[in-house]
């Protein structure tokens, strides 16, 4: 996050205030008004409604030694863009002589799982087996497409 910059806020940029919320200061009371709090702007609340607002100097809403939910905290950054997807879950356990399918970086492999082999074991646990070749495909294509 980007530190509070005053004469970026005054100039217009969004601020984010110690709740979360987006935040404008709109300007600052010129002299010869003496107030404590001589920043003066607005947030938007949760529900879309703007409520006007007065700050110190320094962005804070209240003289208090505590933190207020509506002090400045920094500068407001759009939030990154996500994805969320759904994924069928990799096995937990198999038992010998299993057909699993492995999800490699590039290729699907079909072999029957060996308990007593220790790379079979590893692999097991790092979560790169699949009881279905189509469940491991879709965890293939999911990560191909991340690249992009």
């Amino acid at each position: 996050m980007k530190a509070f910059d005053l004469e970026k806020a005054l100039a217009g940029e969004p601020v984010v205030l110690r709740g979360g919320c987006k935040a404008y200061v709109k300007f600052k009371l010129p002299e010869p008004y003496t107030t404590k709090m001589p920043l003066v702007g607005y947030y938007e609340n949760a529900l879309g409604r703007s409520v006007d607002m007065l700050w110190f100097e320094n962005g804070h809403a209240s003289d208090e030694e505590d933190t207020h939910i509506l002090d400045i905290y920094g500068m407001y950054e759009e939030p990154r863009p996500t994805v969320t997807l759904t994924l069928p879950a990799p096995i937990k356990t198999a038992h010998h002589n299993q057909e699993v399918f492995k999800r490699g970086n590039s290729t699907i492999i079909r072999f029957y799982f060996d308990a007593n082999r220790d790379k079979h074991r590893k692999m097991l646990e790092s979560g790169s087996l699949f009881y279905s070749e189509g469940d491991a495909q879709a965890w293939l294509e999911a990560m191909k497409n991340a690249r992009r």
